[in-house]
Parts: structure tokens; C-alpha cells; sequence
């Protein structure tokens, strides 16, 4: 599979950009023990493919928590739900299916036992929860609960959708279900319901994956207004955690159903339908532009993201017509997808001014669903242009096109293996 555009090209041995060339000989050569394998395809899509597999496998942690993947090289054993259970959707749950169940599993126990406690700055009065100020640093903080707290990861009803996907694939048992409503119930009262409003019958929340501003940095995210606080931040109403939510209401009736408690299903989904108007309502703007997020004060926000265009798209939040004008008017570029459109106008980098390999897999997934055009090719030669020799990275800066960030990257491995799933290139050995 090739691909050619005018500064972008993916050919048999190389991947050309603006900025040059990278070649068979500059990417690594390893034999990742999943068997599965690219085949009849051209020689740099097999190797990127035992890359990802490579990357997806150095990124197994085995510690007294249980079995899960970390989210890249710099992060360590840190447990991150929304990087496991993104890289699962997008492929991990097909090719090791048996640690994203325990990774699920240690999701759950991890966040059960952190509760609300919080770093400095991170307790939000306007939620009516009981926060815990603890006094730890972000560094003692996640040595001693293994993760960040739950103001910085608001849309942690991810994993549902990540554990439906995994089970989908055909061994689950009525137990694995059972677990998953279990679970679901306990988080859905205790950590989901405060963020609810009833008013409009969104979730509060961040965007999903933006962090929220870091006062114990003395400074804002880049990903929000300048000034905006960790309450503003949380305060919001984004697109994106929305579409999550009714993902999450949805595999919650369909788990109630299966274990045969029919009643528990019906009123799941009525929330679920309530919560799609609520979207379509509240979160779509006049011209049809999916916004972002509307604020705390209910006026939304000037830009749309990638990634809420892409939730509302695959899970039918918004209608095709709305889902598919946005896919087609929404930026591409041959360095990537522009994470929000337009971007906050500040020099700030990280979400602003920037592009990530997953979301970009996640969009142009979207994109093919509701324009009925493949964008595998393309997606293809933008993933090949962030592998170097210490394997894919986290993002590219937009303004340079330089690849940045943390190598060995998760979810960015994982979006190569979807994209090549959905190019429809054979893969040999071990595959759901």
C-alpha cells in the first residue's frame, strides 16, 4: 500500500515529508513474540507493524497491582485508564487480549482504592464530592497510589467501552460481564453521578486525555483557556467525554440485558437516548460545528477538537449529516490532524499547537464511517513519519512538524494497528 500526496509520501522502503526522508534502514528490526505478522504488503508497513507489536510489549508491567500496559517509556508503572483502554479499542484487545483484561481489572481496583483524594490545587468544591486533600506532590502522590488523581482523568467511563470491545471478540463468559456491570453500577454512583447535570443533561468533565491546568507547576494547560483554573477546567461540558458517557450508558444496558436483568437495561437505555439529545442539543453549534465543549457558563467554545468530532461520529452522538460536514470540513495536513480547529491563539504546546498519531487514527476511523471514503493509506504514512530508531512517539508539533514527546508510545503503536486493520492488509498468526 502506498501512498502519495505533494508532501507526503509512503512507499515501499521510505516515508518523505517536508522535513525528509526516513528509510527501512532507520527503523528498528524487532521480533515482538506476539506471532502475528503483516504479510504480502511492502517491507516498511511489515516492519512498522512488529514495531507497534514491540512497543505495545515493552510497555508491559507486571508489578503486586497485577498485569497492564504503561502508557509509553517515560511514564513508568503508572496505571493511565484512558491509554489502556484507547490502545485497546484501537487494536491491543485483538492481540493480547489477556492482559487488557487484567489491565481493565487493575483500572478498576486502583481508581476504586484512590477514591477523591487529590494534589494540591486538584479539590473542586463546585463537585459535590469527598475530595481529599492530601498534601503529596504529583510525584509521591503517584508513588503511593499508583496513579494521577481523579480530577486530572474525568473520563475514566472510557474503560466501558474499551472492556465491550475486548468482549465482543467472542470467549467472554456471563462472569466478565457481571464484572463489568458490577463495577459499572459502583462507579456510575460513587465517581460518574456528581459530575452529572441535570439542567442540561450533560456530564461535567474535562476533554477527554487534555490535562487540566497544573497548579503545582504555577501554570496553565495548554490545552484551555490561559486563565482558566482546575474547577473551570472540570466545570466544562466537552463533547468528546460526553460521547464517552453515552458509549458507557449504552454498554451498561446491554450488560444488564445479557446478565437478564431486562428492567436495569430499559432504563440504561433511556438514559442513554436522553443523553444523545442533551449532545445534540447543547453541544452542536448553529452552523453545525461539534464544539469542543460548552463552558461553565453555557456559552461554547470557539473551536472543535478531533477527538469529540470523532467520539460523536463512532458512537452516533451527533446525526451522519452533522458527523459527516464536520469530518469533511475539518483539517488535514500532511503532518497530521490538527488536535483543535482552530487552536488556542497563544505559543503554548502540548494540545495546542499540536497533533496526536491516536487521535489521529480515531478521526480519520470516524471519517471513513460517515464519508464512506478509506483514509487507511493516508493514516498509514502519517503514523510511519513519528517512528524513529526508539520506536513511535506521542505527538507532532503542528507549526514545525517535528515528532516529539515520549517514545515506545502506546497508543500511538496501537493506532498503527488499526490502521493497517482497516486497510484490509493480511495479517498472519495470532489475530481477532
Amino acid at each position: 500500500m502506498h501512498y502519495e500526496s505533494k508532501d507526503l509520501k509512503l512507499l515501499d522502503d521510505r516515508v518523505t515529508d517536508r522535513l525528509g526522508t526516513i528509510t527501512l534502514a532507520d527503523i528498528p528490526d524487532p521480533q515482538p513474540r506476539c506471532p502475528a505478522r503483516l504479510e504480502g504488503t511492502t517491507p516498511i508497513l511489515e516492519r512498522l507493524w512488529r514495531v507497534a507489536l514491540d512497543d505495545a510489549e515493552s510497555n508491559i508491567r507486571e508489578t503486586e497491582l497485577g498485569k497492564y500496559f504503561a502508557g509509553g517509556a517515560k511514564f513508568g508503572a503508572i496505571v493511565f485508564t484512558r491509554d489502556i483502554s484507547y490502545s485497546g479499542i484501537l487494536g491491543l484487545n485483538r492481540f493480547y487480549p489477556d492482559i487488557m483484561r487484567s489491565g481493565l481489572d487493575v483500572t478498576r481496583r486502583v481508581h476504586w482504592d484512590t477514591g477523591f483524594a487529590v494534589t494540591p490545587g486538584h479539590a473542586v468544591p463546585a463537585i459535590d464530592v469527598p475530595w481529599e486533600e492530601t498534601g503529596l506532590d504529583n510525584t509521591a502522590f503517584k508513588d503511593r497510589y499508583h496513579t494521577n488523581c481523579y480530577s486530572r482523568r474525568t473520563d475514566d467511563v472510557i474503560w466501558l467501552w474499551a472492556a465491550r470491545d475486548l468482549f465482543s471478540l467472542g470467549t467472554t463468559s456471563r462472569e466478565d460481564w457481571t464484572w463489568l456491570y458490577d463495577w459499572g453500577m459502583k462507579f456510575f454512583e460513587r465517581f460518574y453521578r456528581p459530575f452529572f447535570d441535570p439542567v442540561d443533561g450533560l456530564y461535567r468533565g474535562q476533554v477527554s486525555f487534555v490535562d487540566v491546568t497544573w497548579p503545582e507547576r504555577g501554570r496553565a494547560t495548554s490545552g484551555y483557556p490561559a486563565h482558566y483554573t482546575v474547577e473551570d477546567c472540570l466545570m466544562i461540558k466537552a463533547s468528546s467525554t460526553n460521547a464517552l458517557y453515552l458509549k458507557g450508558l449504552r454498554v451498561m444496558a446491554e450488560a444488564a440485558e445479557t446478565i437478564g436483568r431486562k428492567d436495569e437495561a430499559r432504563n440504561w437505555t433511556e438514559r442513554a437516548e436522553k443523553l444523545k439529545g442533551a449532545i445534540q442539543n447543547n453541544l452542536v453549534a448553529k452552523n453545525g460545528r461539534i464544539a469542543c465543549y460548552k463552558d461553565r457558563h453555557g456559552d461554547l467554545s470557539p473551536h472543535s477538537d478531533a477527538l469529540g468530532t470523532a467520539l460523536c461520529i463512532l458512537h452516533d452522538a451527533v446525526d451522519k449529516l452533522t458527523g459527516a460536514e464536520s469530518a469533511r470540513r475539518y483539517p488535514k495536513t500532511p503532518i497530521g490532524i490538527p488536535l483543535f480547529d482552530p487552536f488556542w491563539p497563544n505559543d503554548l504546546m502540548y494540545h495546542n499547537n499540536s497533533s496526536w498519531p491516536f487521535v489521529d487514527a480515531l478521526f480519520l476511523w470516524a471519517a471513513e464511517k460517515v464519508l464512506g471514503e478509506s483514509q487507511a493509506a493516508y493514516n498509514l504514512a502519517l503514523l510511519a513519519r513519528v517512528v524513529k530508531p526508539d520506536g513511535f512517539h506521542e505527538l507532532v508539533n503542528i507549526r514545525s512538524g517535528a515528532v516529539i514527546g515520549s517514545c515506545h508510545q502506546l497508543w500511538s503503536a496501537a493506532a498503527f494497528i488499526n490502521a493497517s486493520r482497516r486497510a484490509g492488509l493480511t495479517i498472519r498468526g495470532r489475530s481477532t
